[in-house]
């Protein structure tokens, strides 16, 4: 008996797993806000579009103003229907943007954008996750904040001029060693942590347990230390 009742509350659930595509266009963007467990990919290409993979369209708000795009997933009452409720997102950009902001354990990627980017400003907090795929690409101006548990990656090639990072509250920035930085000025505090491997010199404040890794031929210069943070050459 209680076999079939499972078997029936199956069947009722299981419509709502159907995810369908909902198309937009998205002409003019250039700063990008996604939150509330949304997944989502960026890339570039020659038309902007916006596909969004969920349930239904009341399971998500998109909204596009001021040359703002942003996605959130709308809060679902009944906990049995949550994972069922996922909202994915693929975008597609004619040219990169100029900010992305990433909260409520959303996580992304972006790759196919960098081909010389002039300014980026990236902020992601609450436990949410974004990585960039460089692809030999280029930004002059490279500005991330992150905060309570985030991460930012920095992966598969990329050159930039000037990085700067503020990294708080258990939040992790990594940039191996083929992630080529000029100049960089980061700031890390309350247990966080910042790898710049390929940093070629850097300046900035470690304080309250956080930890920043760099090699050992990056230039340190006026680098400030209090109450724990500390900066490593060990790469």
């Amino acid at each position: 008996m209680f076999r079939k009742l499972i078997l029936s509350a199956a069947t009722l659930i299981s419509p709502i797993m159907l995810a369908e595509t909902y198309s937009y266009p998205i002409e003019g963007v250039e700063s990008i806000g996604v939150s509330s467990g949304v997944e989502f990919r960026i890339q570039c290409g020659a038309r902007a579009t916006l596909d969004i993979s969920a349930a239904s369209e009341d399971d998500f708000q998109m909204t596009l103003k001021d040359k703002k795009l942003k996605i959130t997933r709308n809060n679902i009452e009944r906990l049995l229907s949550w994972r069922f409720r996922d909202v994915t997102a693929d975008i597609i950009l004619t040219h990169a943007p100029q900010s992305i902001d990433v909260s409520g354990g959303s996580h992304g990627e972006m790759d196919d954008c960098f081909k010389n980017v002039g300014k980026l400003s990236l902020s992601v907090s609450a436990g949410s996750k974004l990585k960039l795929n460089g692809n030999s690409g280029s930004i002059d101006n490279l500005d991330v904040s992150l905060s309570a548990g985030s991460g930012v990656e920095l992966r598969n090639g990329l050159n930039v001029d000037h990085l700067e990072v503020t990294a708080s509250s258990g939040s992790r920035f990594e940039a191996g060693e083929n992630i080529i930085v000029e100049t960089s000025e980061v700031r890390v505090s309350s247990g966080a942590s910042i790898e710049v491997c390929g940093a070629r010199r850097i300046t900035g404040k470690a304080s309250s347990g956080g930890s920043i890794d760099v090699a050992d031929t990056t230039g340190i210069v006026n680098f400030r230390s209090s109450s724990g943070g500390n900066i490593n050459p060990d790469c």
